[in-house]
């Protein structure tokens, strides 16, 4: 996790520090940002369609960056010598956006774009995919793409369900947009943007 604001934990730890810290006190939002496995569009793949014909593609690829709780909890910050992370307990961690960001060319060729989480396959059978972002753009995104859940998504609730799953592999990340064919390669890294909410005293 990255860009923790340290003043709400640092708050926290004094708390339990003076004994002030009743179990079960849910304390937050605190804003996080976790990078996601980055892509490419090629050209190439799109060498049956028209150029300037608008049209519809979807992708799956394995999404194996997704975190367990025992590892976000893991980078927890340690505060005042306080170790936060056997302290607290996550609550909920509330998506609010999902930013990809090109790094080679741009994303004016799309108009419209869907991104979601494609859970493994629970006793052999597939799971229905999980929107958590959502960008239009009539005229085209330029450098960065910024989407928005359409629903209220806690990622918790995705991190646990996939630790508890004995499958074997990943789960996936589909990536559905509109717009025309690209002109040149798109690289692509991405940003998780969630609120942290936890429970004081476990």
């Amino acid at each position: 996790m990255k860009r923790l604001k340290r003043s709400g934990w640092a708050m926290a730890a004094f708390l339990i520090a003076v004994g002030c810290s009743p179990q079960g006190i849910t304390i937050g939002p605190y804003p996080v940002s976790m990078p996601v496995e980055g892509g490419s569009i090629d050209p190439a793949t799109f060498i049956l369609v028209p150029g300037g014909l608008e049209f519809d593609y979807t992708t799956r690829e394995d999404f194996c960056a997704l975190p367990t709780e025992q590892e976000l909890a893991d980078q927890m910050p340690d505060i005042a010598g306080i170790d936060m992370s056997g302290i607290l307990k996550f609550k909920s961690i509330n998506l609010s956006g999902l930013v990809l960001t090109a790094t080679t060319g741009d994303f004016d060729f799309l108009r419209e774009m869907t991104v979601s989480i494609v859970p493994k396959p629970v006793d052999g059978e597939e799971q229905e995919p999980i929107v958590i972002g959502y960008a239009y753009s009539p005229d085209g995104f330029g450098e960065s793409v910024s989407l928005v859940p359409p629903d209220d998504v806690d990622l918790l609730d995705i991190i646990k369900a996939n630790d508890g799953n004995p499958a074997p592999g990943c789960p996936k990340l589909e990536i559905t947009i509109t717009g025309t064919k690209p002109t040149e390669r798109v690289d692509w890294e991405g940003q998780v943007e969630a609120d942290i909410y936890a429970t004081l005293g476990g």
